[in-house]
């Protein structure tokens, strides 16, 4: 087994690129061309696409209790996103990356807790659940990330710089 150290030693030090930090003019051009997301646009769209999905399920059936199914399933996903969003769109220490960081995995943990509670709770809530609407409610809702990794600029927020 071989151990990696950790240290560098004089003469890989001046191997080591120099790096000069931005002027103010690169930063703004960098965060110009690399605007963040907006959490809240996000959440936006999956609920959009939990009610799209509970319509079509209502088109293609007509029973509201398979509605409430799917829909059930798509706001396991939404409430909890919405708890994320909140929590990291609330806090004046954003500016610190690595107590961001730590609160980002944090309330990460309460999503995916809040999820699998809700989960645990469907034959309470929704009476006569069908399983597998659920399940489609939410993996659908779900994918939308996927959806935000492919077409990223439809979440960007505008003017972020002003």
């Amino acid at each position: 087994m071989t151990r990696i150290q950790a240290d560098l030693q004089p003469e890989q030090l001046q191997e080591l690129p120099e790096t000069t930090p931005m002027t103010a003019e690169q930063a703004f051009e960098w965060r110009k061309l690399n605007p963040p997301l907006s959490l809240w646009r996000v959440v936006w769209f999956q609920a959009f696409v939990g009610i799209l999905v509970s319509l079509a399920v209502y088109l293609v059936t007509l029973q509201l209790s398979l509605v409430a199914s799917v829909a059930y399933g798509a706001l396991c996903v939404v409430r909890p996103s919405v708890l994320l969003a909140r929590a990291l769109s609330s806090s004046g220490q954003q500016h610190d990356a690595g107590v961001f960081a730590v609160r980002f995995f944090v309330w990460e943990g309460v999503k995916i807790a809040s999820t699998l509670v809700m989960l645990v709770l469907v034959p309470k809530v929704v009476q006569d659940a069908n399983w597998p609407l659920v399940l489609l409610g939410l993996v659908v809702t779900l994918k939308v990330n996927l959806v935000v990794l492919a077409k990223r600029n439809w979440f960007i927020k505008k003017n972020f710089l002003y």
